[in-house]
């Protein structure tokens, strides 16, 4: 059986190709709408998947274990932004509401 948090993530990397395909098309640059639909999409499920990896992951292992691996992760995460000099999460949401208007 696959986990709903896999096709989840499946669905974030669809929408995050769909984004970037839409941000190489010239007539974006008049409409970015699909740009920013698609990439709004990606971010949302991409989030919902570390939900349901939670919600599906958790009973069948400690519950703390689930907390380390996921702060291990948001803590390599940090660290890879921080590293490669990658704008600060408030930045790039908010460079995507500019965008909206």
């Amino acid at each position: 059986m696959e986990l709903i948090a896999r096709i989840t993530l499946e669905k974030a990397r669809y929408f995050l190709a769909q984004a970037a395909s839409n941000q190489d098309d010239d007539a974006v640059l008049h409409n970015r709408l699909p740009f920013v639909a698609n990439l709004e999409a990606a971010i949302i499920y991409a989030r919902s998947s570390l939900d349901h990896l939670s919600n599906e992951l958790k009973p069948l292992h400690n519950p703390s274990g689930y907390k380390h691996w996921h702060d291990t992760r948001i803590d390599t995460l940090t660290l890879t932004i921080r590293c490669f000099h990658i704008l600060p999460v408030e930045e790039i949401l908010s460079f995507i509401k500019s965008q909206r208007a």
